[in-house]
């Protein structure tokens, strides 16, 4: 049970960290194109990527400490 639970922590990570990438990508998109017309690099869109990029590299850096676990 515990080889089982362990290698499913991985598969996880890599997939809330895919859905993380996607959610990013269409707020972007949807923001770009509501407000700012398109593409247009202002204060408050740089500010909100780098709230979307904290929690994205929280969780490269957990499942990397997962697989150095399983190593």
């Amino acid at each position: 049970m515990n080889r089982v639970e362990r290698s499913n922590f991985p598969i996880q990570g890599f997939m809330s960290l895919i859905l993380s990438l996607a959610f990013a990508f269409v707020c972007f998109l949807m923001y770009s194109v509501m407000v700012a017309g398109f593409l247009p690099f202002t204060a408050f869109e740089l500010t909100s990527f780098v709230f979307i990029a904290i929690p994205m590299t929280v969780g490269i850096i957990g499942l990397l400490r997962e697989k150095t676990k399983s190593l």
